[in-house]
Protein backbone atom coordinates (compact mmCIF):
# COMPACT_ATOMS: atom_id res chain seq x y z
CA UNK A 1 0.00 0.00 0.00
CA UNK A 2 1.43 3.33 -0.32
CA UNK A 3 2.20 5.97 1.79
CA UNK A 4 0.19 9.42 1.99
CA UNK A 5 1.79 11.80 0.24
CA UNK A 6 1.43 15.80 -0.05
CA UNK A 7 4.21 16.00 -3.50
CA UNK A 8 1.71 17.15 -5.67
CA UNK A 9 2.35 20.00 -8.54
CA UNK A 10 1.17 21.13 -11.23
CA UNK A 11 3.31 22.16 -14.46
CA UNK A 12 2.16 24.63 -17.35
CA UNK A 13 3.77 26.40 -20.82
CA UNK A 14 6.10 28.10 -18.71
CA UNK A 15 7.68 25.51 -16.07
CA UNK A 16 6.91 21.97 -17.78
CA UNK A 17 10.90 21.86 -18.57
CA UNK A 18 11.28 22.27 -14.95
CA UNK A 19 9.19 19.04 -14.13
CA UNK A 20 11.34 15.86 -12.52
CA UNK A 21 9.56 12.76 -14.79
CA UNK A 22 9.46 9.59 -12.95
CA UNK A 23 11.42 7.04 -14.52
CA UNK A 24 8.96 4.15 -15.19
CA UNK A 25 7.36 3.56 -18.75
CA UNK A 26 4.23 5.34 -18.52
CA UNK A 27 5.79 8.54 -17.35
CA UNK A 28 7.81 8.11 -20.64
CA UNK A 29 4.96 7.54 -22.99
CA UNK A 30 2.51 10.91 -20.68
CA UNK A 31 5.83 13.10 -21.50
CA UNK A 32 6.41 12.57 -25.78
CA UNK A 33 2.47 13.12 -25.45
CA UNK A 34 2.01 15.87 -23.05
CA UNK A 35 4.73 18.19 -23.62
CA UNK A 36 4.31 19.16 -27.52
CA UNK A 37 0.25 20.20 -26.39
CA UNK A 38 1.57 21.84 -23.57
CA UNK A 39 4.17 24.02 -25.89
CA UNK A 40 2.54 24.30 -28.60
CA UNK A 41 -1.37 24.48 -27.37
CA UNK A 42 -4.12 22.61 -27.88
CA UNK A 43 -5.62 24.28 -30.96
CA UNK A 44 -2.80 22.63 -33.16
CA UNK A 45 -3.60 19.34 -32.41
CA UNK A 46 -7.32 19.71 -32.36
CA UNK A 47 -8.91 22.52 -34.25
CA UNK A 48 -12.28 22.42 -32.32
CA UNK A 49 -10.89 22.34 -28.81
CA UNK A 50 -9.61 25.60 -27.10
CA UNK A 51 -8.15 24.69 -23.72
CA UNK A 52 -5.35 24.82 -21.87
CA UNK A 53 -2.79 21.24 -21.21
CA UNK A 54 -1.29 21.17 -18.33
CA UNK A 55 0.78 18.71 -16.32
CA UNK A 56 -0.28 17.18 -12.40
CA UNK A 57 2.53 15.34 -10.74
CA UNK A 58 1.58 13.40 -7.79
CA UNK A 59 4.27 10.20 -6.50
CA UNK A 60 4.95 8.11 -9.71
CA UNK A 61 2.48 9.84 -11.77
CA UNK A 62 1.85 12.16 -14.27
CA UNK A 63 -1.43 13.21 -15.50
CA UNK A 64 -2.80 15.09 -17.96
CA UNK A 65 -5.45 18.43 -17.36
CA UNK A 66 -7.35 20.56 -19.24
CA UNK A 67 -8.43 23.66 -18.00
CA UNK A 68 -11.02 26.11 -19.27
CA UNK A 69 -11.13 29.16 -18.30
CA UNK A 70 -12.90 31.48 -21.21
CA UNK A 71 -16.04 28.62 -21.86
CA UNK A 72 -16.87 29.92 -25.89
CA UNK A 73 -19.37 26.70 -25.63
CA UNK A 74 -18.25 25.36 -29.07
CA UNK A 75 -15.34 22.91 -27.91
CA UNK A 76 -15.88 19.61 -28.72
CA UNK A 77 -17.27 17.42 -26.12
CA UNK A 78 -14.13 15.94 -25.23
CA UNK A 79 -13.36 19.67 -23.57
CA UNK A 80 -17.22 20.65 -23.15
CA UNK A 81 -19.76 19.45 -20.79
CA UNK A 82 -22.19 22.24 -22.60
CA UNK A 83 -21.22 20.24 -26.25
CA UNK A 84 -21.67 17.22 -24.36
CA UNK A 85 -24.92 17.17 -22.87
CA UNK A 86 -26.72 20.11 -24.85
CA UNK A 87 -25.22 20.64 -28.81
CA UNK A 88 -24.50 17.09 -28.94
CA UNK A 89 -28.53 15.92 -27.95
CA UNK A 90 -29.73 18.67 -30.04
CA UNK A 91 -27.61 17.14 -33.24
CA UNK A 92 -28.59 13.73 -32.66
CA UNK A 93 -32.20 14.28 -32.39
CA UNK A 94 -31.78 16.12 -35.88
CA UNK A 95 -30.45 12.14 -36.67
CA UNK A 96 -33.29 10.39 -35.75
CA UNK A 97 -35.92 12.07 -38.44
CA UNK A 98 -38.31 11.74 -35.98
CA UNK A 99 -40.15 15.21 -35.73
CA UNK A 100 -41.92 14.31 -32.37
CA UNK A 101 -38.70 13.84 -30.63
CA UNK A 102 -37.97 17.49 -31.51
CA UNK A 103 -40.74 18.92 -30.91
CA UNK A 104 -40.90 17.29 -26.72
CA UNK A 105 -37.27 17.95 -25.95
CA UNK A 106 -35.74 20.73 -27.70
CA UNK A 107 -37.51 23.28 -26.12
CA UNK A 108 -36.26 21.63 -22.76
CA UNK A 109 -32.54 21.69 -24.59
CA UNK A 110 -32.39 25.79 -25.14
CA UNK A 111 -33.75 26.63 -22.34
CA UNK A 112 -31.56 24.14 -20.47
CA UNK A 113 -28.64 25.60 -22.39
CA UNK A 114 -28.98 28.66 -21.57
CA UNK A 115 -29.57 28.62 -18.16
CA UNK A 116 -26.29 26.36 -18.37
CA UNK A 117 -23.99 29.20 -19.76
CA UNK A 118 -25.48 31.85 -17.05
CA UNK A 119 -23.87 29.26 -14.50
CA UNK A 120 -20.80 28.83 -16.53
CA UNK A 121 -20.83 24.83 -16.76
CA UNK A 122 -17.93 24.67 -18.83
CA UNK A 123 -15.67 26.08 -16.63
CA UNK A 124 -14.25 23.33 -15.76
CA UNK A 125 -11.03 21.09 -14.84
CA UNK A 126 -10.42 17.64 -16.21
CA UNK A 127 -8.45 15.35 -14.40
CA UNK A 128 -6.35 12.50 -16.64
CA UNK A 129 -8.41 14.24 -19.66
CA UNK A 130 -6.15 12.94 -22.45
CA UNK A 131 -8.52 14.91 -25.00
CA UNK A 132 -9.28 11.19 -26.90
CA UNK A 133 -13.04 9.66 -27.14
CA UNK A 134 -12.29 7.42 -24.43
CA UNK A 135 -10.02 7.46 -21.39
CA UNK A 136 -7.88 4.65 -19.80
CA UNK A 137 -7.39 5.56 -15.80
CA UNK A 138 -4.06 4.66 -13.61
CA UNK A 139 -4.59 3.01 -10.46
CA UNK A 140 -5.03 5.56 -7.89
CA UNK A 141 -5.63 5.40 -3.96
CA UNK A 142 -7.86 6.94 -1.77
CA UNK A 143 -5.20 9.23 -0.74
CA UNK A 144 -4.30 10.27 -4.00
CA UNK A 145 -7.97 10.96 -4.92
CA UNK A 146 -8.54 13.38 -1.91
CA UNK A 147 -4.95 15.28 -2.63
CA UNK A 148 -5.83 15.57 -6.08
CA UNK A 149 -9.43 16.91 -5.29
CA UNK A 150 -8.41 19.33 -2.69
CA UNK A 151 -4.80 20.33 -4.38
CA UNK A 152 -6.61 21.42 -7.88
CA UNK A 153 -10.29 22.84 -5.73
CA UNK A 154 -7.56 25.34 -3.85
CA UNK A 155 -5.30 26.14 -7.46
CA UNK A 156 -8.75 26.81 -9.39
CA UNK A 157 -11.63 27.92 -6.68
CA UNK A 158 -13.82 29.07 -9.75
CA UNK A 159 -13.83 25.51 -11.46
CA UNK A 160 -15.92 22.60 -11.36
CA UNK A 161 -13.09 19.63 -10.79
CA UNK A 162 -14.47 16.77 -13.46
CA UNK A 163 -12.71 13.29 -13.97
CA UNK A 164 -14.51 11.74 -17.38
CA UNK A 165 -15.06 7.83 -19.00
CA UNK A 166 -15.83 6.84 -15.31
CA UNK A 167 -17.55 3.49 -15.09
CA UNK A 168 -18.82 0.34 -12.61
CA UNK A 169 -17.01 -2.54 -14.29
CA UNK A 170 -13.73 -0.80 -15.77
CA UNK A 171 -12.59 2.02 -13.05
CA UNK A 172 -15.35 0.94 -10.35
CA UNK A 173 -12.95 1.19 -7.38
CA UNK A 174 -11.88 5.19 -8.70
CA UNK A 175 -15.89 4.91 -8.76
CA UNK A 176 -16.04 4.38 -5.71
CA UNK A 177 -13.57 6.85 -4.26
CA UNK A 178 -14.82 9.34 -6.44
CA UNK A 179 -18.31 9.46 -4.60
CA UNK A 180 -16.65 9.34 -0.78
CA UNK A 181 -14.83 12.37 -1.60
CA UNK A 182 -18.24 14.08 -2.92
CA UNK A 183 -18.12 13.98 -6.37
CA UNK A 184 -21.82 13.62 -8.15
CA UNK A 185 -21.92 11.37 -11.25
CA UNK A 186 -23.58 11.80 -14.30
CA UNK A 187 -24.49 9.86 -17.05
CA UNK A 188 -22.70 10.40 -19.99
CA UNK A 189 -22.87 7.86 -22.55
CA UNK A 190 -23.22 3.83 -23.16
CA UNK A 191 -19.50 2.46 -24.32
CA UNK A 192 -19.57 -1.56 -25.31
CA UNK A 193 -16.95 -4.02 -23.42
CA UNK A 194 -15.06 -7.29 -24.37
CA UNK A 195 -13.20 -9.23 -22.08
CA UNK A 196 -11.10 -11.42 -24.37
CA UNK A 197 -10.53 -14.05 -21.39
CA UNK A 198 -14.04 -14.56 -22.06
CA UNK A 199 -14.00 -16.71 -24.81
CA UNK A 200 -17.68 -16.37 -25.46
CA UNK A 201 -17.09 -13.42 -27.89
CA UNK A 202 -15.03 -15.23 -30.33
CA UNK A 203 -17.51 -18.44 -30.63
CA UNK A 204 -20.21 -15.59 -32.39
CA UNK A 205 -20.86 -16.20 -35.66
CA UNK A 206 -20.34 -12.92 -36.70
CA UNK A 207 -16.88 -12.47 -35.13
CA UNK A 208 -16.01 -15.94 -37.15
CA UNK A 209 -17.19 -14.49 -40.09
CA UNK A 210 -15.35 -11.71 -39.12
CA UNK A 211 -12.32 -12.92 -38.98
CA UNK A 212 -12.35 -15.50 -42.15
CA UNK A 213 -13.10 -12.10 -44.19
CA UNK A 214 -9.80 -10.45 -42.46
CA UNK A 215 -7.75 -13.18 -43.28
CA UNK A 216 -9.31 -14.28 -46.53
CA UNK A 217 -8.99 -10.20 -48.27
CA UNK A 218 -5.14 -10.16 -47.27
CA UNK A 219 -5.66 -6.10 -46.38
CA UNK A 220 -4.01 -6.06 -43.08
CA UNK A 221 -1.16 -4.25 -43.32
CA UNK A 222 1.96 -5.92 -40.87
CA UNK A 223 1.98 -4.47 -37.64
CA UNK A 224 5.18 -2.15 -36.86
CA UNK A 225 5.44 -0.71 -40.77
CA UNK A 226 6.56 2.93 -41.18
CA UNK A 227 3.74 5.38 -42.12
CA UNK A 228 4.58 8.47 -44.64
CA UNK A 229 3.24 11.91 -44.98
CA UNK A 230 0.84 10.62 -47.39
CA UNK A 231 -0.35 8.28 -45.01
CA UNK A 232 -1.17 10.75 -42.29
CA UNK A 233 -2.95 12.92 -44.42
CA UNK A 234 -5.17 9.85 -45.32
CA UNK A 235 -5.32 8.91 -42.21
CA UNK A 236 -6.73 12.41 -41.14
CA UNK A 237 -8.82 12.42 -44.34
CA UNK A 238 -10.36 9.14 -43.15
CA UNK A 239 -11.10 10.05 -39.78
CA UNK A 240 -12.91 13.96 -40.91
CA UNK A 241 -15.36 11.75 -43.45
CA UNK A 242 -16.47 9.42 -41.08
CA UNK A 243 -16.75 11.39 -37.56
CA UNK A 244 -16.84 15.06 -38.79
CA UNK A 245 -18.61 14.99 -42.68
CA UNK A 246 -20.98 12.47 -41.59
CA UNK A 247 -21.41 12.26 -38.25
CA UNK A 248 -20.70 16.09 -36.40
CA UNK A 249 -18.17 18.64 -36.16
CA UNK A 250 -18.82 18.44 -32.38
CA UNK A 251 -16.55 15.38 -32.31
CA UNK A 252 -12.85 16.10 -31.86
CA UNK A 253 -11.30 17.40 -35.14
CA UNK A 254 -7.88 15.78 -34.59
CA UNK A 255 -5.08 17.64 -36.81
CA UNK A 256 -2.53 16.17 -39.19
CA UNK A 257 0.00 17.31 -36.31
CA UNK A 258 -2.17 15.26 -34.13
CA UNK A 259 -2.10 12.20 -36.08
CA UNK A 260 1.53 12.69 -36.60
CA UNK A 261 2.50 13.35 -33.01
CA UNK A 262 0.62 10.18 -31.89
CA UNK A 263 2.36 8.07 -34.77
CA UNK A 264 6.07 9.13 -34.05
CA UNK A 265 5.65 9.24 -30.31
CA UNK A 266 4.55 5.78 -30.71
CA UNK A 267 0.95 7.08 -28.77
CA UNK A 268 -1.20 4.85 -30.74
CA UNK A 269 -1.23 1.65 -31.95
CA UNK A 270 -2.20 2.05 -35.74
CA UNK A 271 -3.04 -0.84 -38.09
CA UNK A 272 -3.63 -0.36 -41.27
CA UNK A 273 -5.95 -2.04 -44.41
CA UNK A 274 -4.10 -1.55 -47.47
CA UNK A 275 -5.87 -2.29 -51.16
CA UNK A 276 -3.46 -2.34 -53.91
CA UNK A 277 -1.12 -0.19 -52.18
CA UNK A 278 -3.58 2.47 -51.05
CA UNK A 279 -4.88 2.90 -47.55
CA UNK A 280 -8.31 2.50 -47.37
CA UNK A 281 -8.84 1.68 -43.47
CA UNK A 282 -7.33 2.59 -40.36
CA UNK A 283 -8.15 1.60 -36.32
CA UNK A 284 -6.08 3.55 -33.67
CA UNK A 285 -5.64 1.72 -30.10
CA UNK A 286 -4.86 2.82 -27.02
CA UNK A 287 -3.21 0.45 -24.63
CA UNK A 288 -2.62 1.31 -20.77
CA UNK A 289 -2.86 -0.27 -17.55
CA UNK A 290 -4.12 -3.45 -19.05
CA UNK A 291 -7.20 -1.93 -21.41
CA UNK A 292 -7.04 -1.37 -24.89
CA UNK A 293 -9.65 1.73 -25.89
CA UNK A 294 -10.23 2.19 -29.68
CA UNK A 295 -9.69 6.07 -30.07
CA UNK A 296 -10.24 6.48 -33.40
CA UNK A 297 -11.37 5.02 -36.83
CA UNK A 298 -11.61 5.27 -40.67
CA UNK A 299 -12.09 3.95 -43.98
CA UNK A 300 -12.79 4.58 -47.23
CA UNK A 301 -16.51 5.11 -48.31
CA UNK A 302 -15.75 4.77 -51.99
CA UNK A 303 -15.46 1.01 -50.86
CA UNK A 304 -18.44 -1.55 -51.33
CA UNK A 305 -19.76 -1.94 -48.35
CA UNK A 306 -19.94 -5.56 -48.86
CA UNK A 307 -15.87 -5.63 -48.94
CA UNK A 308 -16.64 -5.39 -44.93
CA UNK A 309 -14.08 -2.83 -44.10
CA UNK A 310 -15.57 -1.64 -40.57
CA UNK A 311 -16.30 -5.55 -40.03
CA UNK A 312 -12.13 -5.88 -40.22
CA UNK A 313 -11.05 -3.16 -38.46
CA UNK A 314 -13.44 -3.79 -35.70
CA UNK A 315 -12.22 -7.51 -36.03
CA UNK A 316 -8.33 -6.30 -35.47
CA UNK A 317 -9.46 -4.32 -32.68
CA UNK A 318 -10.60 -7.73 -31.18
CA UNK A 319 -7.62 -9.51 -31.91
CA UNK A 320 -5.18 -6.83 -30.20
CA UNK A 321 -7.09 -6.98 -27.44
CA UNK A 322 -6.52 -10.56 -27.38
CA UNK A 323 -3.02 -10.42 -28.07
CA UNK A 324 -2.72 -7.67 -25.32
CA UNK A 325 -4.54 -9.89 -22.90
CA UNK A 326 -6.41 -6.68 -22.17
CA UNK A 327 -9.97 -4.98 -21.53
CA UNK A 328 -10.72 -3.84 -24.91
CA UNK A 329 -13.28 -0.89 -24.63
CA UNK A 330 -15.08 -0.36 -27.98
CA UNK A 331 -16.69 3.22 -27.27
CA UNK A 332 -19.74 4.18 -28.38
CA UNK A 333 -21.86 4.30 -31.19
CA UNK A 334 -22.87 0.98 -33.37
CA UNK A 335 -24.94 -0.75 -30.75
CA UNK A 336 -26.13 -3.39 -32.78
CA UNK A 337 -23.22 -4.52 -34.46
CA UNK A 338 -21.21 -4.48 -31.47
CA UNK A 339 -23.82 -6.09 -29.37
CA UNK A 340 -24.13 -9.36 -32.21
CA UNK A 341 -20.49 -9.62 -31.77
CA UNK A 342 -20.46 -10.14 -28.10
CA UNK A 343 -20.02 -6.82 -26.11
CA UNK A 344 -21.48 -5.70 -23.60
CA UNK A 345 -23.28 -2.48 -22.82
CA UNK A 346 -21.62 -0.13 -19.73
CA UNK A 347 -22.74 3.57 -18.49
CA UNK A 348 -20.07 5.73 -18.50
CA UNK A 349 -20.08 8.91 -16.26
CA UNK A 350 -18.40 12.27 -15.44
CA UNK A 351 -17.69 12.52 -12.00
CA UNK A 352 -18.16 16.26 -10.97
CA UNK A 353 -16.66 18.35 -7.70
CA UNK A 354 -18.38 21.41 -6.78
CA UNK A 355 -18.41 21.28 -2.94
CA UNK A 356 -16.13 24.81 -3.01
CA UNK A 357 -18.26 26.57 -5.27
CA UNK A 358 -21.27 28.38 -4.74
CA UNK A 359 -24.80 26.22 -4.86
CA UNK A 360 -25.83 27.66 -7.96
CA UNK A 361 -22.63 26.59 -9.97
CA UNK A 362 -23.49 23.36 -8.58
CA UNK A 363 -26.40 23.46 -10.03
CA UNK A 364 -26.46 21.86 -13.47
CA UNK A 365 -24.82 18.91 -12.24
CA UNK A 366 -27.89 18.32 -10.11
CA UNK A 367 -30.26 18.79 -12.69
CA UNK A 368 -28.11 16.82 -15.03
CA UNK A 369 -27.96 13.93 -12.98
CA UNK A 370 -31.80 14.21 -12.22
CA UNK A 371 -32.60 13.69 -15.72
CA UNK A 372 -30.10 11.59 -17.16
CA UNK A 373 -29.04 8.70 -14.38
CA UNK A 374 -32.32 7.28 -14.30
CA UNK A 375 -33.37 7.81 -18.13
CA UNK A 376 -29.89 6.09 -19.21
CA UNK A 377 -30.63 3.13 -16.47
CA UNK A 378 -34.15 2.81 -17.65
CA UNK A 379 -33.41 2.34 -21.07
CA UNK A 380 -30.25 -0.05 -20.23
CA UNK A 381 -32.47 -2.09 -17.92
CA UNK A 382 -34.88 -2.62 -21.00
CA UNK A 383 -31.96 -2.87 -23.56
CA UNK A 384 -30.84 -6.18 -21.59
CA UNK A 385 -33.71 -7.19 -21.05
CA UNK A 386 -34.91 -7.31 -24.79
CA UNK A 387 -31.56 -8.90 -26.05
CA UNK A 388 -30.25 -5.79 -26.63
CA UNK A 389 -33.17 -4.24 -29.53
CA UNK A 390 -34.58 -1.14 -28.24
CA UNK A 391 -38.47 -1.65 -29.31
CA UNK A 392 -40.27 1.97 -30.29
CA UNK A 393 -42.23 1.41 -26.55
CA UNK A 394 -38.89 1.40 -24.92
CA UNK A 395 -38.10 4.90 -26.61
CA UNK A 396 -41.28 6.12 -26.10
CA UNK A 397 -41.23 5.16 -22.17
CA UNK A 398 -37.96 7.06 -21.84
CA UNK A 399 -38.95 10.60 -23.39
CA UNK A 400 -42.03 10.39 -21.33
CA UNK A 401 -39.36 9.76 -17.94
CA UNK A 402 -37.09 12.39 -19.38
CA UNK A 403 -39.97 15.21 -20.23
CA UNK A 404 -41.44 14.14 -16.67
CA UNK A 405 -38.24 14.78 -14.61
CA UNK A 406 -37.41 18.10 -16.56
CA UNK A 407 -41.03 19.24 -15.65
CA UNK A 408 -40.16 18.12 -12.33
CA UNK A 409 -36.63 19.41 -11.75
CA UNK A 410 -38.21 23.01 -12.80
CA UNK A 411 -40.58 23.45 -10.78
CA UNK A 412 -38.55 22.35 -7.87
CA UNK A 413 -36.32 25.87 -9.07
CA UNK A 414 -39.06 27.67 -9.38
CA UNK A 415 -40.68 26.83 -5.84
Amino acid sequence: MKKNTTEIHIFDKTTIDDLKWPDNPEACATRRYLRPLIRHGVKHYIQNTDVRMLALKIDDMVLPVTICDRPGYKDSYIASPYTHYISYVREEMIRLKRPGVKIVLDPFLMLLGTFFKRLQIDKVVIINNWLFPTIIYPNFTEYQVKAITGYMAALYPRHVILFRCISRSLTGQLMDMLKENNYRLVVSRPVFIVDPKDRICFKKSNVMKDTKLLHKSGYLEPAGQTLSAWDINRIAELYRDLYIDKYTPLNPIYTNAFINLTIQENIFTYRILRIKDHLKGFIALFQKNGMLASVLLGYDFGVPQKSGLYRMLMNVSLNEANRYGAILNQSSGAADFKRLRGALPELEYFAAYHKHLPFQRGLPWHILAFIFNQSAEFLLKKEKRRDGRVKKESFREALICIRQQFARQFKRLLS
